[in-house]
């Protein structure tokens, strides 16, 4: 492409762009050259080049993202390139990161301006709390490095890097350590894309001994707020009761194969996840014949690490995060989910009661990790059914907090109608009624929850 005519054409053709997203992409070059006489935007000389130089050289950074709903964060925007350009072309929603306020300014009155789905943010990308896109982009804002070491509380091992340099991205690639190279990157004009960060999928087991301190309706409400942050998350129902199953709104006719079936080898994690009606959300659910699973498990052999197994033998890698939603008891079933998980997360109810139980936990947690899971961590204590009316649950939170400091989490979870409702209608407290107060605590814990991992 040698003019601007040929890089308009491109764009509406290559990409199917509709007349009415081409005219909001005028609207925005026109809005970069005013704003260009107010502060230094783009440089002078590529002005009159804004489609040549500018459009075309983003929005080709389309044809590596695969799904149109994804997740995006422009790191370094300046002007709004390729991040704006992203908003205008793609589905999903977009983040975009400029440090310096004049900048972010323009961006937000820009966007309001173009009416497109984007945040942005003013601030440098290493002073925000850490969430997971699907795709990372960034051009002419750093070496690929530093971009690298950026964006690294922002990956997952699912997200695309797209990272457009120019005569430079050959020698920046053979600066970078060996590990953060691969393969099977590709370098096609002014682009170079393809890191992922490898990772494995995190793995938490929402666990404690005592019935009902919330550990279901902490399970289904996190994932809830997981997938909505972009995260690709898997809850594992292993209590026999079927409550997460249920309260994500899968009946008892859609588990054909369900966690039991996975534990005794009978079916894989493939073929027994059931998709839920919320996206990037999926659900391994639980019948009544798991009440049964803890006598057959005794005569299989690696009977505690039935679970572990199926997680590393499948070959579905999807997922960002399992949830694993563990019985009110300390035996097979939660042994093998406190094997298969990095780490616990422990519901604990603001009573007395719920106090003696939590000590026998961190004993149990305790044997499974010098025995079985030396990489087992306790990722934290999450306070629930909190009635700030009664003394008794400020006494045991303070309790609590002198005894375990930092691992409690600040969020509490209060008692709330609205999330006892939710289940029966068969849809998390998150969807039901995303203002009352259980809901916003819930969203609270899992910005803590991300901070943390």
């Amino acid at each position: 492409m040698k003019s601007e005519e040929e890089a308009r054409a491109w764009v509406e053709s290559a990409l199917d762009v509709p007349r009415e997203t081409m005219a909001r992409l005028d609207r925005f070059a026109a809005l970069v050259r005013e704003e260009n006489e107010r502060q230094n935007l783009v440089a002078r000389a590529s002005v009159g080049h804004m489609w040549l130089r500018h459009i075309a050289d983003s929005a080709q950074l389309l044809r590596f993202v695969p799904a149109r709903d994804s997740t995006w964060l422009d790191l370094g925007t300046g002007a709004g390139f390729p991040g704006m350009i992203a908003a205008l072309l793609h589905q999903g929603p977009v983040t975009l990161v400029e440090e310096r306020r004049l900048r972010a300014g323009f961006l937000s009155r820009t966007a309001e301006a173009l009416g497109v789905r984007v945040e942005v943010v003013a601030a440098k990308a290493e002073r925000i709390a850490p969430r997971p896109f699907d795709v990372i982009s960034a051009r002419a804002f750093a070496p690929l490095g530093r971009l690298l070491e950026l964006g690294t509380g922002f990956s997952t091992n699912k997200s695309i890097w797209l990272l457009p340099k120019g005569i430079n991205a050959e020698s920046e690639l053979a600066a970078l350590d060996p590990s953060c190279r691969r393969a099977d990157h590709h370098c096609r004009g002014r682009s170079a894309q393809g890191w992922k960060e490898e990772a494995q999928v995190i793995r938490i087991a929402v666990a404690n001994q005592k019935g009902g301190v919330g550990k279901t309706t902490t399970a289904i409400n996190l994932a809830t707020a997981l997938a909505a942050t972009g995260s690709r998350v898997l809850l594992i129902d292993l209590d026999p009761q079927g409550n997460a199953s249920t309260g994500m709104g899968i009946g008892q006719a859609e588990r054909g194969s369900s966690s039991y079936e996975l534990l005794t080898g009978r079916c894989t994690i493939e073929q027994a996840v059931v998709p839920t009606s919320i996206p990037r959300l999926d659900v391994i659910p639980a019948t009544v014949d798991l009440s049964g699973a803890e006598i057959e498990l005794i005569e299989l052999q690696g009977r505690t690490h039935r679970l572990d197994t199926a997680l590393d033998g499948s070959a579905d890698l999807r997922w960002d995060v399992c949830l694993i939603d563990c019985p009110p008891s300390l035996g097979l079933l939660t042994v093998n989910a406190l094997i298969a998980a990095n780490s616990i997360l422990v519901p604990l109810q603001a009573e007395f009661f719920a106090l003696e139980g939590l000590s026998q936990l961190l004993q149990t947690v305790e044997r499974i990790r010098a025995r079985f899971n030396p990489e087992l961590s306790i990722l934290g204590v999450a306070l629930t059914m909190y009635d700030k009316r009664n003394n008794l649950s400020s006494q045991v939170a303070e309790d609590v907090r002198a005894c375990l400091g930092k691992v409690v989490f600040d969020t509490v979870i209060p008692r709330n109608v609205r999330l006892s409702e939710a289940p029966s209608h068969g849809v998390p407290a998150l969807i039901y009624d995303h203002r009352c107060p259980g809901s916003e605590a819930y969203m609270a814990l899992a910005r803590e929850l991300i901070a943390r991992l």
